[in-house]
């Protein structure tokens, strides 16, 4: 074999070079770029290194002696390699995930698509011995990466139906001045025999109980929550018609008490009759739990209603200022209606058992909690005192004691237009039987234009008071024992016999419809 010359292996070598650089300008990514082409050895002319690749540098060469320039052989352009083009592997686009809509469901969105490689320079081509090489050509960049696509919007989340809004408590019924601070206080509650104690007390959804003090249930509890605080401008409890049984009392207490001139009032619906039916309650006649109605405060008026079958008093007033207006009161076991002395009244709002007004009222059939008749009157004011109580309008019939009876009442006590009829028609053991009784007392009780007819005894009697009462057309017929009784404390004053003598049926009529007496 021919041994090869140097400059063939020389030459050989520098083609290896430009083979091995060419390899070396590859790059997994970017496609590489090719090496810049080497120059031809230079002459004696210093080579100039070939010029840069746009992305493939080539460093020039160094000089071109005699020798091959040292620069004939290019390293790979600088960048003949590619970084993957900007974008060239894209993210999802923002928003190629939804998050989904609140409570819907959401589609995802579609990744973004990635850039396409970017492809690497050319080699630059050699140049020729002593020129300057051609740089590589630019390697381009990876198109940029289309973004992904924007996620399909989640389905609007459908919102939770609206609460409805919580029923009203009863404090929980709403107290005086209720959340919130409200200072208006409650002037009106209705009752009715339907209603219920935990409505608040209004027309429409009415309370049942008028006052119970023993349960602190009723409409006075919620016209006065507590102590003195009644509303300053009154109130009123409006009573439907029919008929109320009651397991305890109707107990206006002391502390619960309108004014002089705001009254607070228990009335009877506008063309309604209530009736309270109170033979369910104690019937121990020695304590007051008998009694139907029990006012101990003051400036209360009560209206229109019927109250039946008391043990005890079918009402009792122990306060002050207090009216008592077109209410009948029948089949009582003491006396129908009766003014006494409360001792734990305060005075600050009523001088207790005075200036009480009964008015256009009727208190008939009462016998005794025994059927002997003892105590059973109409009317009456006993065993206290007090100053300006007056009984106008009233009508009092077939009682088994008397018709109005003031038995050891300490001050004058004023009866105007009241009639008394058939006392003791029911021969009762212990009945007395008189129309007007007053004493046992003080005396000088004052009476004007009066009727005393059919009484089983005297029509008027001073009962042994230690005054005399006054009259001012009296009036009477019919009575057994006679007209006036003619003791030693007689009436005295204008006390006058009817003829003909009206009948008890006449005088038991139906009252007029403004309240007034039947005519006769």
């Amino acid at each position: 074999m021919k041994k090869p010359s140097a400059l063939s292996i020389a030459s050989w070598m520098f083609g290896f070079a430009i083979v091995v650089g060419g390899c070396a300008g590859s790059e997994v990514g970017g496609g590489s770029g090719s090496g810049g082409s080497s120059s031809s050895a230079g002459t004696s002319g210093t080579g100039t290194g070939g010029t840069t690749g746009a992305g493939g540098s080539s460093t020039p060469g160094t000089g071109g002696s005699s020798t091959p320039g040292t620069g004939g052989s290019s390293t790979p352009g600088t960048g003949g390699s590619s970084t993957p083009g900007t974008g060239g592997s894209s993210t999802p686009g923002t928003g190629g995930s939804s998050t989904p809509g609140t409570g819907g469901s959401s589609a995802a969105g579609s990744g973004g698509a990635g850039g396409t490689t970017g492809r690497g320079g050319t080699t630059g081509s050699a140049g020729a011995s002593g020129t300057t090489g051609t740089g590589g050509t630019t390697g381009r960049g990876g198109t940029t990466g289309t973004g992904g696509t924007a996620g399909a919007a989640g389905t609007a989340g459908r919102g939770g139906t609206t609460g409805t809004g919580g029923t009203a408590g009863a404090s929980g019924t709403t107290g005086t001045g209720g959340t919130g601070g409200s200072t208006t206080s409650t002037t009106e509650v209705w009752v009715a025999p339907d209603g219920n104690d935990s409505n608040p007390g209004t027309m429409a959804s009415p309370l049942k109980t008028i006052c119970d003090s023993v349960n602190k249930v009723g409409a006075c509890y919620k016209l006065c929550p507590s102590s003195y605080s009644c509303p300053a401008s009154g109130g009123t409890i409006w009573v439907r018609g029919g008929t109320y049984s009651y397991p305890n009392k109707i107990d206006i207490g002391a502390i619960r008490a309108g004014t002089a001139t705001n009254n607070m009032n228990i009335f009877a619906a506008a063309g309604e009759k209530p009736v309270i039916d109170a033979s369910g309650l104690p019937t121990d006649a020695l304590t007051t739990t008998g009694i139907a109605m029990h006012i101990k405060g003051s400036y209360w008026h009560v209206k229109g209603l019927e109250i039946k079958n008391a043990p005890y008093n079918c009402i009792k007033i122990e306060g002050g200022g207090n009216t008592i207006e077109n209410v009948a009161v029948h089949n009582c076991g003491n006396t129908g209606i009766t003014i006494s002395q409360y001792s734990g009244s305060d005075m600050s709002v009523g001088p207790p058992g005075s200036n009480n007004l009964i008015l256009n009222c009727d208190s008939y059939n009462n016998i005794g909690i025994t059927g002997d008749g003892e105590d059973s009157d109409g009317f009456g004011a006993k065993k206290a005192g007090g100053t300006g109580n007056v009984f106008r309008g009233c009508r009092a019939w077939y009682n088994a004691d008397d018709g109005f009876d003031v038995y050891g009442w300490t001050d004058p006590v004023t009866f105007d237009n009241c009639w008394a009829i058939d006392s003791n028609r029911r021969n009762a053991t212990n009945g007395d039987g008189n129309g007007f009784k007053m004493g046992k007392g003080p005396g000088k009780h004052v009476l004007s234009n009066t009727l005393a007819v059919n009484n089983t005894k005297y029509g008027y009697t001073d009962n042994g008071a230690d005054a005399t009462s006054n009259c001012t057309n009296c009036r009477g017929c019919g009575n057994s024992s006679g007209l006036n009784d003619s003791g030693s404390r007689a009436l005295s004053g204008s006390v006058t016999n009817l003829s003909p003598c009206p009948s008890s049926s006449a005088l038991e009529a139906a009252r007029k419809s403004d309240g007034s007496l039947p005519s006769f």
